[in-house]
């Protein structure tokens, strides 16, 4: 059975060093003050804070480990919440993969969603919110991200129907397949890639 290969790649915009996976290591740790009578500084407690960029990678890490032991959904899990804290859409993309590997529809909208909103042109986001949205009974939502592909493929000689056809296919619910694609086509009546497809 295929397994997905999960590995950590370094991603140039979280500016990853080797001083960040240290602090990530130990937590960046500041010192508070604190002085006595006769003005001598010395430390308080520590305070521990962890930066924004540390808590992502955690979670990247702690995603690629639990994927290496082939727990796939603790891997979403780790990825979405590093989605949620980074700007890099490529993060939201590897949820959205692991997401439809183990048929998890709810996180691939949730991953979809945030890869959109990180990438508003994305192809693959555009997919992801198309097929989450039918495998979750949102038949009429999903097409408008079907229309968004279509217009997003009109080179491809079928004005983007041959796209969007290829995608359904991918569909288990044939109906909703079905009928996704007879929204959108009914919207051209005088096409014939249109029709040839519906």
């Amino acid at each position: 059975m295929f397994r997905p290969r999960f590995r950590l790649k370094l991603l140039p915009s979280l500016t990853l060093t080797v001083a960040l996976l240290g602090s990530l290591a130990a937590g960046a740790v500041e010192r508070s003050w604190r002085y006595l009578d006769d003005g001598t500084r010395i430390f308080d407690q520590p305070i521990t804070t962890v930066s924004p960029d540390a808590q992502v990678i955690y979670h990247i890490l702690a995603a690629e480990i639990a994927g290496k032991r082939g727990r796939y959904d603790l891997a979403l899990e780790e990825y979405l919440r590093a989605a949620r804290l980074s700007d890099d859409p490529r993060l939201a993309e590897r949820a959205v993969t692991i997401g439809l590997y183990v048929e998890d529809h709810q996180a691939v909208l949730e991953a979809a969603h945030r890869w959109q909103e990180l990438e508003p042109h994305s192809q693959g986001a555009l997919q992801a919110l198309a097929l989450g949205l039918l495998r979750q009974g949102q038949v009429e939502q999903a097409v408008e991200h079907l229309e968004a592909i279509r217009q997003g493929t009109l080179l491809d000689t079928q004005e983007g129907f041959g796209a969007v056809s290829q995608l359904l296919a991918r569909l288990e619910d044939k109906e909703a397949a079905a009928r996704a694609l007879e929204i959108l086509s009914g919207r051209y009546p005088d096409s014939r890639n249109a029709q040839y497809h519906y």
